[in-house]
């Protein structure tokens, strides 16, 4: 299942009226200092999607910043886990345990250092990875059987870099906002992909030596985009020298 057969899929159930049918989660930490660090992917993406279904996440509710609103026919009920993402399950189960939602119905979105800043990979169910935030919703759920979203913030740069220290170090200036524009999740969920030129795995960084995008995706680039092919090559060609 892809992501936009899974979001096809809750906007396609009709669930206007009553309680929330579904739970969105998008894990991390409160507080400004952990803001914009690698171990809030989830907070960033959950917050982009709210903002394009105009949904407000102003409501503290089970130990959460949360909001409802609808994904296309269905009613949802939008979490920010307040508990530090290591105790991330009191709120969702809570949450579950309220609204009568069951596991599969809780979609959990959250960071993963194992993918690339920015790239997405979905799975309907299973292990915690290692994921802290994960393990503790697998715990309180009593259930593995539940969809979640991994939002790639990069490996660790060496093998001996304190892990703790990775994921609560904020993104390079340089990914920062090619990452936020992946992490816009509603924009992504909602509507079919733009084409893209064959930049677009490399476009983290202006240093990356990537070939120029095809004639036929060319006219689709964003002025950003072409702008930063031209820098790209002219870097690449500095390298030749």
């Amino acid at each position: 299942m892809g992501i936009f057969d899974l979001f096809k899929q809750i906007e396609g159930e009709s669930h206007k009226m009553g309680k929330p049918t579904w739970l969105i989660v998008g894990l991390g930490n409160p507080g400004l200092e952990y803001a914009e660090t690698r171990h809030n992917a989830g907070f960033l993406a959950i917050t982009q999607l709210a903002k394009q279904h105009e949904i407000a996440l102003s409501t503290m509710k089970f130990r959460s910043d949360c909001g409802d609103g609808m994904l296309g026919e269905t009613r949802c009920f939008f979490m920010k886990p307040a508990t530090y993402m290591n105790n991330s399950g009191e709120a969702v189960a809570a949450a579950a345990e309220f609204y009568k939602i069951p596991p599969e119905r809780v979609l959990v979105l959250y960071d993963d250092i194992s993918l690339p800043p920015g790239k997405i990979r979905i799975r309907r169910k299973g292990s915690s990875g290692g994921h802290n935030g994960i393990k503790s919703i697998i715990a309180l759920l009593g259930s593995e059987e539940f969809p979640r979203v991994k939002i790639g913030v990069g490996e660790k740069p060496r093998k001996d870099y304190n892990l703790a220290d990775w994921v609560l170090g904020s993104f390079r200036r340089a990914i920062k906002k090619p990452c936020s524009r992946r992490f816009c999740l509603g924009q992504t969920f909602t509507a079919p992909p733009r084409p893209r030129s064959t930049t677009s795995r490399n476009r983290m960084s202006p240093m990356s030596c990537a070939p120029p995008p095809r004639p036929s995706t060319f006219a689709s680039c964003t002025a950003r985009e072409r702008s930063l092919w031209a820098r790209t090559s002219a870097f690449r060609s500095r390298r030749q020298i």
